[in-house]
């Protein structure tokens, strides 16, 4: 029988603390994106209420850039949660992939994903929230967020030519595609509705952690057994 590092997940008390710091993160970020200022100041959220207001500020001023630091802080964890949560006891982290995800993200969601809020808004104005949530989630992430990612990550990886990042990519599209317009439908309905321009970035990317995690864990689960048994029948 092969031997090698234990096939024991991490433990539960590890997950359960990465989980409930992941929380209280997002619920942070939610909160900023969400409360209007004069609702923060009446409830004597002085710190929160200048945090917010800093970064809406911002935002304003430098929207790409910000969007890129946001989009860089946030799914620069996404890959690293996913390999927390995956990865077996003794198994090393596998930082060319965090990096190739962090390294997507940031430009995703720093200069398309923004430029496809601000046209948005630009041209239908601030309502018809029904039909740029049907471009956002049925046009532009099947069609760009799903190919980009899957193109941009596996190549940066590097552990894979560019006739099997086609094939990959062909044979998981319509899982990722489909499991996406599940996971954000409300969501960035809601974000069109509910919240402004200057924090949707912010908004978004508090879930991408979440959906992120589960792309890069189904983009990479493949190559992960694919290693995992080699190592097992190299310490054999």
């Amino acid at each position: 029988k092969p031997t090698g590092a234990s096939s024991t997940p991490v433990g539960w008390n590890r997950k359960s603390l990465f989980w409930g710091l992941s929380c209280i993160l997002m619920l942070a970020l939610f909160l900023l994106s969400c409360i209007s200022l004069p609702e923060m100041l009446a409830s004597g959220g002085n710190f929160v209420a200048r945090a917010a207001s800093g970064y809406a500020s911002f935002s304003d001023q430098r929207p790409f850039v910000c969007s890129l630091l946001t989009a860089a802080l946030i799914l620069g964890s996404a890959d690293i949660a996913c390999q927390t949560l995956t990865r077996r006891k003794g198994e090393p982290h596998d930082w060319r992939r965090s990096v190739a995800l962090t390294t997507w993200g940031t430009w995703h969601y720093g200069i398309p994903q923004k430029l496809l809020y601000l046209v948005l808004d630009t041209h239908l104005g601030g309502g018809r929230v029904v039909l740029k949530t049907f471009l956002d989630v049925y046009v532009n992430t099947p069609f760009h967020l799903i190919p980009s990612f899957y193109f941009i990550t596996g190549a940066l990886k590097g552990r894979q030519s560019a006739a099997q990042i086609v094939k990959q990519f062909k044979s998981e599209w319509f899982q990722a595609s489909f499991g996406s317009a599940l996971f954000w439908t409300p969501l960035v309905f809601f974000n069109f509705r509910y919240v402004p321009q200057h924090s949707r970035i912010l908004f978004v990317t508090c879930f991408s952690f979440v959906h992120k995690s589960w792309l890069s864990w189904l983009s990479n689960r493949k190559l992960v057994a694919s290693s995992r048994l080699a190592r097992d029948y190299a310490a054999a």
